[in-house]
C-alpha cells in the first residue's frame, strides 16, 4: 500500500485525496544546491583564467552583487597598479573603465533585466563611501553605452535615479573638496619656498656688507 497519498472525508461527504509532497521538495532543493554549487565552480573557473566576460555575467545571474563588486575592485586595481608601472612616455594598453575591455563590453551588451539588476547593485554600493569609486565607474560605464530612452525604459528606472543622483552629488562634493584642499596645500607649500628663498637672499646680503 502505497504511502504516498491519503485521502480524508468530512462530514459534507467530500473526498480529498492528498498527496505527499515532502520528498519531492528535499529532492529539489538538493538539485537547486548542487546547480549553485557547480555556477559557484565555474565561477572560480572563470576568473581563474581571467575570463571576466562569463564571470560578470555569471555573478548577475547568480544574483552576487558582492562578487561582482570585488570583480570590479580587483580588476580596477591591477589595471592601476600595472599603469603606474609602465612609463608616462609610453602608451597605455587598456585604459577600460573598469579596467578592463571585455568587462567593459559586457557591461554594453547586457539585456534589460540584467542591466537593471546591475543598476540596482550600484545603487547600494553608491550609499557606501569605500565603495563610491567602483559605483561611479560602473554608473559611468553604463551611461556611456546606453542611450537615456533604454535606460528610462528600465522598470526600476525612476527609483534609480531618485536614489543614485543625492549620494553622487554627496560624493563629488566631497572630492571637490578634497581638490580645492589640495590647491591649497601646493600652494602654501610654494609661498613657504618662495618665503625662504627671500630670507635667503636677505640673510646673504647682510653678510655682505
Amino acid at each position: 500500500q502505497s504511502e504516498e497519498f491519503m485521502a480524508t472525508g468530512g462530514t459534507d461527504s467530500v473526498i480529498h485525496i492528498w498527496k505527499d509532497t515532502t520528498q519531492e521538495e528535499v529532492d529539489r532543493m538538493h538539485q537547486e544546491e548542487a546547480r549553485t554549487l557547480e555556477q559557484q565552480q565555474a565561477l572560480d573557473n572563470y576568473l581563474l583564467v581571467k575570463d571576466y566576460r562569463n564571470a560578470v555575467s555569471l555573478a548577475l545571474s547568480l544574483d552576487q552583487p558582492h562578487r561582482l563588486r570585488t570583480i570590479f575592485q580587483d580588476v580596477m586595481m591591477a589595471a592601476e597598479n600595472r599603469h603606474g608601472a609602465e612609463s608616462d612616455d609610453m602608451p597605455r594598453a587598456d585604459d577600460a573603465i573598469l579596467g578592463n575591455a571585455a568587462i567593459d563590453k559586457v557591461v554594453g551588451t547586457l539585456s534589460p533585466e540584467q542591466l537593471d539588476r546591475l543598476l540596482g547593485y550600484v545603487r547600494s554600493w553608491n550609499t557606501n563611501g569605500r565603495f563610491a569609486r567602483v559605483a561611479q565607474a560602473t554608473l559611468y560605464c553604463v551611461l556611456t553605452q546606453y542611450s537615456s530612452e533604454t535606460i528610462l525604459a528600465l522598470p526600476s528606472a525612476k527609483e534609480l535615479i531618485a536614489a543614485l543622483q543625492p549620494y553622487s552629488e554627496r560624493h563629488f562634493s566631497r572630492l571637490d573638496g578634497l581638490l580645492t584642499g589640495s590647491f591649497i596645500v601646493d600652494y602654501t607649500l610654494h609661498a613657504m619656498d618662495a618665503v625662504g628663498s627671500l630670507d635667503a637672499d636677505r640673510t646673504d646680503m647682510d653678510e655682505s656688507y
